[in-house]
This record gives C-alpha cells, sequence and structure tokens, in this order.
C-alpha cells in the first residue's frame, strides 16, 4: 500500500522590487522584497512503491511527459512549488532494473495550461532549488526542514545555524554552497542523480 505523506518547508528566494513612481521626484525610492518561492509541498512515496491505493493524480502525467513505463519507476519524491506564478516540479525517481542498472534520476517540470512540459532553460532561482533537490535524499530534506535537532542528524545540524534566519527560512545560495563544500562529510545525505 502506497501512502503520499506531505511534508512543508520555507526556502529564502527573493525577487527586488521597485516603486519606479518616485524617479521623476527626486525622491528616495523604495525598495521591497518578493519572495520567489511558495507554496510548497513535499510528496514522498512510502517504500517507492507507486500502487494505486491513495494516488497522486498528477503521477500518471508525469510518468508520460518523461516517457517512462510505470511499472520501471520507483517515485521517490516530488516537491511541488510555485515561482512568478508558474507551478513546478522536481520529481526525483529510480528507474528499476537489475541492481547494476538502478539509476536515481530527478527531473524538473512546469504545469501549464493543463499539461506538464520538461523545463529545459529555468530561471536562476528555480535553476537554484533543482540543482540542490537533484544532489539531496529524503533524509537530508527532514533534517533540514526540522525546527529541533534530531540527534539522528548531527551532521546537518550543525550546518543548520550557517542556514536558516531567526526565522527558520533557508537561504537556498548558502544551502548549495555548504553542500558542494561540504560533500565528503554529507555523503550519506546525497544522491548522485541525473
Amino acid at each position: 500500500m502506497k501512502y503520499i505523506i506531505p511534508l512543508f518547508i520555507t526556502f529564502h528566494m527573493f525577487s527586488q522590487g521597485t516603486d519606479y513612481s518616485q524617479f521623476d521626484k527626486g525622491t528616495l525610492i523604495k525598495v521591497d522584497y518578493l519572495k520567489e518561492i511558495y507554496d510548497q509541498v513535499m510528496y514522498t512515496y512510502k517504500d517507492s512503491i507507486y500502487t494505486n491505493a491513495k494516488s497522486d493524480d498528477k503521477f500518471m502525467s508525469i510518468i508520460g511527459v518523461l516517457g517512462i513505463d510505470k511499472d520501471k519507476v520507483k517515485p521517490v519524491f516530488k516537491y511541488v512549488f510555485y515561482s512568478s506564478n508558474k507551478q513546478y516540479s522536481i520529481f526525483k525517481y529510480k528507474t528499476v532494473g537489475d541492481e547494476l542498472e538502478t539509476k536515481i534520476i530527478t527531473k524538473l517540470l512546469v504545469f501549464e495550461k493543463g499539461i506538464f512540459k520538461i523545463v529545459d532553460t529555468p530561471t536562476k532561482n528555480v535553476k537554484l532549488l533543482y540543482e540542490i533537490f537533484k544532489m539531496i535524499n529524503l533524509d537530508f530534506y527532514k533534517a533540514i526542514k526540522s525546527e529541533s535537532n534530531d540527534p539522528e542528524y548531527s551532521e546537518i545540524n550543525k550546518l543548520k545555524p550557517l542556514l536558516k534566519d531567526d526565522n527558520q527560512i533557508i537561504d537556498t545560495e548558502k544551502l548549495l554552497e555548504i553542500i558542494n563544500n561540504n560533500s565528503d562529510g554529507l555523503g550519506k545525505y546525497l544522491d548522485d542523480s541525473l
């Protein structure tokens, strides 16, 4: 039996907004920051097995776009978020074959006009998030989103103060940099994803 377990995380992604109405008056302009990544949900698949129990209604659409047989895929997670009024999904899965041929693959998709499309050239902020999710596994995700320090994730607990602000929001640029600089120590939390 498959269960879909939604998990939530908030990433610190900003774009700059400017009030142009003040330019012609010779006064200082007001600059505010708008969250770029918003409304995020993580779907995980218990035991990485897809069955018809409590099905993810978007699963078959994604599999169709990717051109793979549902019997040859074990879903790991689907991370859904919105950026610039577009719905994106980062879908990580394993291909089923003999043990030597099993691969972990991560794809970035956008949901537009009722259909999924593979994204080849994402915006800077979307690409940053995609690069992070290509590298991390579910244990990393669970550990980094947790507000408490679970002793099971001691390596990641040490990194949290470097990544999160006072509101527990993660700075994704710092996160990617720390992952790249500490990949040896974080090995058990990282995937070798295509």
